[in-house]
């Protein structure tokens, strides 16, 4: 049995295994990502202890982390990195390695694994590589 908390409202549209538990933070939908941001979705994730944190990001370096472009959702992210008692997972495509968005998450050394495809710019992953992130580049788009 799996249990997923997350803030991704289209969660609950995903084929998921019968002994498996979506729980939806709440909050105000952040459109268009269906993202449940906001103060309701903050103070429920305040409660959550995670082992393992997957999640997206607007941007990733090695100087400045994993940002977001919008203040609600970075205050969301943040709670789902602080409170993960295990690895947390970056997944991002090319398009976002060696981006800096307007808000950080988390710095480089919260990280565990980026997960991102084959075109991003192996300078850019070698920095982040060398900030102690194990990087996987997959050969399928994300």
């Amino acid at each position: 049995p799996v249990t997923v908390v997350t803030n991704n409202l289209r969660m609950s549209e995903q084929e998921m295994h019968p002994s498996s538990t979506i729980i939806l933070s709440g909050g105000e939908i952040h459109f268009p990502k269906a993202a449940l941001v906001g103060e309701l979705a903050a103070d429920s994730l305040r409660h959550i202890n995670a082992n393992i944190c997957i999640m997206g990001c607007s941007g990733i370096n090695a100087q400045v982390g994993i940002t977001t472009g919008d203040f609600r959702e970075s205050k969301v992210n943040q709670l789902m990195v602080q409170n993960s008692h295990g690895l947390v997972i970056v997944v991002a495509d090319y398009r976002k390695i060696g981006v800096t968005s307007n808000f950080q998450v988390a710095g480089i050394q919260k990280i565990d694994i980026l997960i991102t495809d084959t075109y991003g710019d192996p300078a850019r992953l070698k920095e982040i590589e060398e900030a102690g992130v194990t990087v996987i580049q997959i050969d399928e788009a994300i």
